[in-house]
């Protein structure tokens, strides 16, 4: 099986419909697209940087969200396939301790739940993940909450939990 990369950048919107219309070139029809876009940002409900809160939204909400129209054009046109968005439980639990993502996430989850509908009748899916906390380099440093999950070969297993169950 070949690998191919197309680098992109989620704020660089103008890029986005080169880069599917070019996915699809390399691999012909699409069965899967798996949306893996987020930025953490600082935390709290009143950051002190707030270009920086700025690119959270731009990058959870408008850049996702670009790539997910832009998948959905593509899947729509060839009639079949399935998109994932990776959400978060944060868009649909807000917390002070990280409003602006938790509202980033928030918005990406609105728009594939519509996205989702209106593709409906075309035979393609849109299938939204809302993780809880995950331990990642997104997520280093900060302190996990109960019952948080490991990255790896353990993934979505409860850190709790015994490694012994199946």
């Amino acid at each position: 099986m070949a690998t191919h990369r197309i680098n992109l950048d989620a704020r660089e919107i103008d890029s986005h419909r080169a880069a599917i219309d070019r996915a699809g070139e390399l691999l012909g029809p699409v069965d899967l697209v798996i949306l893996a876009v987020g930025r953490l940002g600082e935390r709290g409900a009143f950051p002190e940087d707030i270009p920086a809160a700025v690119e959270v939204l731009e990058v959870n909400t408008a850049g996702a969200g670009s790539l997910l129209l832009q998948s959905a054009r593509l899947m729509r046109r060839q009639g079949h396939g399935t998109i994932v968005v990776l959400s978060s439980v944060a868009a649909q639990r807000a917390r002070a301790g990280n409003a602006v993502y938790c509202a980033s996430k928030a918005g990406l989850d609105s728009l594939a739940e519509g996205v989702g509908d209106a593709l409906l009748p075309h035979g393609v899916s849109v299938l939204i993940v809302r993780p809880g906390f995950v331990r990642t380099r997104m997520t280093e440093g900060l302190p996990p909450p109960p019952m948080a999950c490991e990255r790896g070969p353990s993934a979505g297993r409860p850190s709790g939990v015994s490694n012994g169950l199946q």
